[in-house]
């Protein structure tokens, strides 16, 4: 969502089979991705940061993890 929106802190109770565990942040927020390395090992960097531009969490997620 933009960053002008409400975050859903609810959106914390709901059930997300895709949620992965320490991820949810339920206050405004944007992310940056990163795609790096050579082709067949790319890995995606998923980095979250608050409204103030300090970091809340970031994971990697490696090519080879999605075969």
């Amino acid at each position: 969502s933009p960053l002008t929106a409400g975050p859903n802190p609810r959106a914390a109770n709901e059930a997300n089979r895709y949620r992965e565990d320490g991820t949810f942040y339920g206050d405004r927020n944007f992310a940056v991705l990163e795609v790096n390395g050579p082709r067949r090992e790319r890995v995606l960097k998923i980095t979250i940061f608050d409204t103030a531009g300090n970091e809340v969490w970031n994971r990697s997620i490696e090519a080879k993890d999605l075969q």
